[in-house]
Protein backbone atom coordinates (compact mmCIF):
# COMPACT_ATOMS: atom_id res chain seq x y z
CA UNK A 1 0.00 0.00 0.00
CA UNK A 2 1.59 3.24 -0.75
CA UNK A 3 2.37 5.90 2.01
CA UNK A 4 0.44 8.33 0.30
CA UNK A 5 -3.17 6.81 0.90
CA UNK A 6 -5.03 6.78 4.27
CA UNK A 7 -5.01 3.40 6.07
CA UNK A 8 -9.03 2.90 4.92
CA UNK A 9 -8.38 3.16 1.18
CA UNK A 10 -8.35 0.19 -0.81
CA UNK A 11 -6.65 -0.87 -4.12
CA UNK A 12 -8.42 -2.73 -6.33
CA UNK A 13 -7.23 -4.63 -9.10
CA UNK A 14 -9.89 -4.31 -12.74
CA UNK A 15 -9.74 -7.83 -14.22
CA UNK A 16 -10.83 -6.33 -17.42
CA UNK A 17 -8.19 -3.88 -18.11
CA UNK A 18 -4.22 -3.20 -16.71
CA UNK A 19 -5.05 -0.44 -14.09
CA UNK A 20 -5.42 -0.42 -10.54
CA UNK A 21 -8.62 1.82 -9.17
CA UNK A 22 -8.30 3.42 -5.66
CA UNK A 23 -11.62 2.97 -3.26
CA UNK A 24 -13.02 3.85 0.04
CA UNK A 25 -15.13 1.33 1.01
CA UNK A 26 -18.35 2.80 1.72
CA UNK A 27 -21.19 0.94 3.08
CA UNK A 28 -24.94 2.39 2.11
CA UNK A 29 -27.76 1.82 4.49
CA UNK A 30 -31.14 -0.08 2.85
CA UNK A 31 -33.29 2.53 0.53
CA UNK A 32 -30.59 4.74 1.45
CA UNK A 33 -31.53 6.14 -1.83
CA UNK A 34 -28.89 6.32 -5.01
CA UNK A 35 -26.64 9.58 -3.66
CA UNK A 36 -23.96 9.03 -1.57
CA UNK A 37 -21.74 12.23 0.21
CA UNK A 38 -18.08 12.68 1.12
CA UNK A 39 -16.13 15.09 2.32
CA UNK A 40 -12.90 15.71 1.26
CA UNK A 41 -10.55 17.74 3.46
CA UNK A 42 -8.49 20.96 1.58
CA UNK A 43 -4.72 21.13 2.76
CA UNK A 44 -3.70 24.41 5.10
CA UNK A 45 -1.23 27.09 3.91
CA UNK A 46 2.29 26.26 4.80
CA UNK A 47 3.50 28.34 7.47
CA UNK A 48 5.30 31.09 6.82
CA UNK A 49 5.84 32.88 10.54
CA UNK A 50 8.65 31.69 12.06
CA UNK A 51 8.34 30.61 15.87
CA UNK A 52 10.03 32.76 18.18
CA UNK A 53 11.01 31.99 21.79
CA UNK A 54 8.09 34.54 23.04
CA UNK A 55 5.68 31.97 23.53
CA UNK A 56 2.95 33.66 21.15
CA UNK A 57 1.47 31.64 18.75
CA UNK A 58 1.11 32.72 14.99
CA UNK A 59 -2.78 33.20 14.22
CA UNK A 60 -4.46 29.63 13.56
CA UNK A 61 -6.36 27.90 10.15
CA UNK A 62 -9.62 27.05 10.10
CA UNK A 63 -9.48 24.08 8.18
CA UNK A 64 -12.32 23.50 5.33
CA UNK A 65 -13.35 20.58 3.47
CA UNK A 66 -15.24 20.73 0.14
CA UNK A 67 -18.70 17.95 -0.04
CA UNK A 68 -18.99 15.72 -2.93
CA UNK A 69 -22.05 14.10 -3.72
CA UNK A 70 -21.64 10.44 -5.93
CA UNK A 71 -24.60 8.85 -7.91
CA UNK A 72 -24.61 5.14 -7.26
CA UNK A 73 -25.24 3.04 -9.91
CA UNK A 74 -26.31 -0.84 -9.96
CA UNK A 75 -26.15 -3.04 -11.58
CA UNK A 76 -27.41 -6.72 -12.05
CA UNK A 77 -27.94 -9.64 -14.27
CA UNK A 78 -29.46 -13.11 -14.38
CA UNK A 79 -29.26 -16.37 -16.11
CA UNK A 80 -31.66 -18.83 -16.95
CA UNK A 81 -30.99 -23.08 -16.13
CA UNK A 82 -32.16 -25.19 -18.27
CA UNK A 83 -31.95 -28.57 -16.50
CA UNK A 84 -32.16 -28.80 -12.30
CA UNK A 85 -29.30 -31.33 -11.22
CA UNK A 86 -30.07 -32.36 -7.54
CA UNK A 87 -27.03 -34.19 -6.14
CA UNK A 88 -28.35 -36.09 -3.36
CA UNK A 89 -28.15 -39.91 -1.67
CA UNK A 90 -31.06 -41.98 -2.72
CA UNK A 91 -32.95 -42.78 0.14
CA UNK A 92 -33.76 -46.42 1.26
CA UNK A 93 -37.25 -46.01 -0.05
CA UNK A 94 -36.52 -44.57 -2.98
CA UNK A 95 -33.83 -47.07 -3.82
CA UNK A 96 -37.00 -49.43 -3.14
CA UNK A 97 -38.97 -47.55 -5.04
CA UNK A 98 -36.57 -48.21 -7.97
CA UNK A 99 -35.85 -51.54 -7.04
CA UNK A 100 -39.78 -52.19 -7.75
Amino acid sequence: MSKNLPASFEVTKVTEGNYITVADKVSMPANGGTTCRFMRPRALTPPTVQLGNSGIDPVAQVPQRDIIDAQMAFFGTGCVINRMFVDVKPSVIDLELLAA
